[in-house]
């Protein structure tokens, strides 16, 4: 496969799935090593075709952008569910001087709770 097969192999993965990470689209596309995914992944964020999602240092995830499902995220910090949330970027618009790229909510879901 040439380099625009894996670009959009990965972004039709992407779009079939919430969100992957770098792992999990290897195990998708089996032919394909982790060099060139974390490359075109690289190269799709900078076109806005795909965003990064850090949860931490070490777990990053990635989706495909879609302009007509715009939203954040909420991560439960205890059993690491995500789930989306409606954009939250309109209430912290109110602090002056910055610019929101997203918005990733952390804390325990309703399950955890119990």
């Amino acid at each position: 496969m040439r380099t625009s097969t894996y670009r959009n192999t990965i972004l039709a993965t992407l779009k079939e799935a919430h969100l992957l990470s770098i792992a999990d689209i290897c195990k998708s596309i089996p032919q394909v090593n982790f060099s060139t995914v974390f490359r075109n992944l690289e190269q799709l964020c900078k076109e806005g075709l795909v965003k990064r999602l850090f949860i931490d240092k070490d777990y990053v995830l990635y989706e495909s952008i879609n302009p007509h499902n715009p939203h954040d995220h909420f991560f439960c910090t205890t059993c690491h569910m995500i789930q989306s949330l409606a954009p939250q970027k309109n209430f912290l618009k109110q602090i002056p001087g910055i610019e929101i790229s997203d918005v990733l909510v952390r804390g325990i879901c309703e399950s955890c709770k119990k």
